[in-house]
């Protein structure tokens, strides 16, 4: 029996200009102290993950910010989905994605029915 897909196999490359941005995938390292005693990781690249074909968008209004009231300073969080050009199963919720400078912690990893493209529900924090 025969299978078919919906897609074109061609059609990733035919799509360069909607992934208009390249996606670095980076995972926790070793820990090491800095001048004060306090554990700072290092963000290793992961290896066949780097500069990966993307797009960047914001997530849907009503799930897409929020914000924190703490004593002394005030947490904001900012939601995006990263599309990524192809299928990468080993990308997990532990890692961080680099789009642009930007570091976005995963928050959600989910693949469409084709295997053609990986969508990540990230957010960046700032404080």
């Amino acid at each position: 029996m025969r299978t078919a897909t919906l897609t074109d196999p061609n059609m990733l490359a035919d799509l360069a200009v909607f992934f208009s941005a390249t996606c670095t995938i980076q995972e926790r390292g070793t820990e090491t102290a800095d001048a004060v005693g306090q554990m700072i990781p290092a963000w290793p690249d992961l290896t066949g993950h780097v500069d990966i074909a993307c797009r960047v968008a914001p997530l849907e209004a009503s799930r897409a910010a929020g914000r924190r009231q703490l004593d002394d300073m005030t947490v904001s969080t900012t939601a995006r989905v990263i599309v990524l050009a192809g299928c990468y199963p080993s990308i997990t919720t532990a890692m961080r994605a680099v789009v642009a400078s930007t570091t976005y912690t995963i928050v959600r990893i989910l693949t469409d029915s084709e295997a053609l493209c990986t969508e990540l529900v990230v957010e960046k924090v700032t404080t």
